[in-house]
């Protein structure tokens, strides 16, 4: 089955500001230069990142193509994807500090056409991802040109939400979706046009935009890609969940606003990089936009966006004026967890390793140039050269339907075998197994793999519709 468990999982970031930080060490600029280069020249980063200390920029480069035949630059734009919700949270601040509302007024004050539900969730409960509400892109609110009034008329549909607010952080896309939505209620104007008015052109931000259904022009922007060099571009016309285009130099000036709390007010900040009270007395560790990690040595922020063939990190530490900031362009392809280890290793006068290249792309690349061969070398690796690779379950299965998408199903059932051998305990390999065999017509042996996902998940439906299925084709065969 297509499943991945995880979308993307950058949970270093708690170590990573917890431990404090130090003088960087003299060379620092010229070990993560080196750095940068080795991990272009494995294939593991293309993007732009800018690494500043003590409130000043110290090193940034730019990797490869913002798109076909044009190369990327520090000041392109990207496609920000969900480091858009500080700046949604920002555009609430905004209003909160002019007075014109209140965190804790409800959101049917706001948006009275909701239903009930919107009665007894506030404002502080979207900022902080408790409000209880699903995420509409696990709704199949996924179509390209989705807008903003679609996805308010799906949550108007909506009997009752997931959990209570306050209850638990359960991350929400909808919610900062509907803040951007109570923006354009309260300030009578469109969420692109207050944003910009308002903090954009405020602090410089040049390149900064919100999309929205009038398609603003973004000169120069970078295009997304998936891992394999297909277009994965932004697929959506939404705001406030995400939906905002700019460059890491315009996310520095963002940051260097928050350390001299030139837009927002100080007090302001401080209410916001609260950790969240909930329901049963606990906190949950994500403020107005940002999740947040304070400790004996400060207080530390971090974010990640990641949509279509963007993926994105930004880490901030407020009391050294430390940022790292991280924009990507090639999808699932660059380790961005281990990448923002080493440049915290980097700075901290500590070894860093240049990650490991995935199997997952060797593979590709290797069934792309002598696909004959894709059999003998996936053996080759598995048994000789594993521990040259990042290997993964996931990463196997998604190489595996990506080559079914090509209509490259012996190159798949190889994979996919693979997988089985190296993971026989997972239920989902075997389903996988099951898929590609049966798209090749072995039908017995697929039959077999669905029943062996089933005995090691008797809740996988999936199997059992395939199997279904099978003793239908088997039955007229005979």
């Amino acid at each position: 089955m297509r499943t991945r468990s995880t979308l993307l999982a950058l949970t270093l970031a708690p170590t990573l500001c917890a431990q404090g930080a130090k003088e960087p060490p003299a060379d620092a600029k010229q070990q993560l230069g080196a750095f940068f280069d080795a991990a272009a020249a494995r294939g593991l980063f293309r993007g732009v990142v800018l690494v500043a200390d003590e409130g000043k920029v110290f090193f940034e480069r730019a990797v490869g193509d913002a798109d076909v035949g044009r190369a990327t630059t520090v000041d392109a734009p990207f496609y920000l994807a969900s480091i858009s919700k500080q700046f949604t949270a920002a555009a609430i601040m905004v209003l909160a500090q002019q007075g014109r509302l209140g965190y804790d007024d409800t959101l049917a004050t706001f948006l009275p056409e909701l239903p009930a539900w919107a009665e007894t969730m506030t404002l502080r409960h979207l900022l902080t991802h408790t409000s209880g509400l699903g995420n509409f892109l696990s709704a199949d609110l996924t179509h390209e040109g989705l807008t903003n009034d679609t996805v308010v008329a799906h949550l108007k549909t909506l009997e009752a939400t997931e959990l209570p607010p306050g209850e638990r952080y359960r991350y929400s896309n909808s919610a900062y979706l509907l803040l951007a939505r109570v923006v354009e209620r309260v300030a009578q104007t469109s969420f692109r046009a207050f944003t910009t008015k308002e903090i954009f052109e405020p602090l410089g931000m040049s390149t900064a935009v919100f999309n929205d259904e009038t398609r603003p022009s973004v000169p120069n922007r970078v295009v997304g890609f998936d891992r394999y060099g297909q277009e994965s571009d932004v697929p959506h016309l939404t705001n406030g969940a995400g939906g905002m285009f700019g460059s890491a130099r315009d996310l520095w000036r963002w940051h260097q606003a928050l350390f001299g709390a030139q837009l927002l007010r100080r007090e302001t900040l401080d209410e916001a990089w609260a950790p969240m009270p909930l329901n049963d007395g606990s906190r949950s560790d994500y403020g107005f936009g940002w999740h947040v990690h304070p400790s004996e040595k400060g207080l530390s922020l971090h974010h990640t966006g990641s949509l279509a063939g963007f993926r994105h990190f930004v880490f901030a530490d407020l009391a050294h004026e430390r940022v790292v900031i991280m924009l990507t362009n090639g999808g699932d392809a660059f380790p961005l967890p281990q990448m923002a280890t080493a440049v915290t290793n980097i700075l901290r006068g500590r070894p860093a390793t240049v990650p490991k290249p995935a199997l997952i792309d060797h593979l590709f690349a290797f069934a792309g140039s002598r696909p004959n061969g894709l059999n003998a070398e996936v053996q080759r690796v598995m048994a000789e050269a594993r521990e040259d690779y990042r290997v993964s379950e996931d990463d196997l299965n998604e190489l595996g339907y990506a080559l079914l998408a090509r209509e490259r199903t012996d190159a798949a059932t190889c994979v996919f075998k693979a997988a089985v051998d190296a993971y026989p305990a997972s239920a989902n390999v075997y389903d996988s197994y099951g898929e590609a065999l049966m798209r090749g017509g072995n039908d017995e042996a697929a039959a077999a793999n669905y029943r062996k996902s089933l005995e090691l998940d008797p809740t996988n439906d999936n199997a059992t519709e395939m199997l279904r299925r099978l003793a239908q084709r088997l039955g007229q065969s005979r």
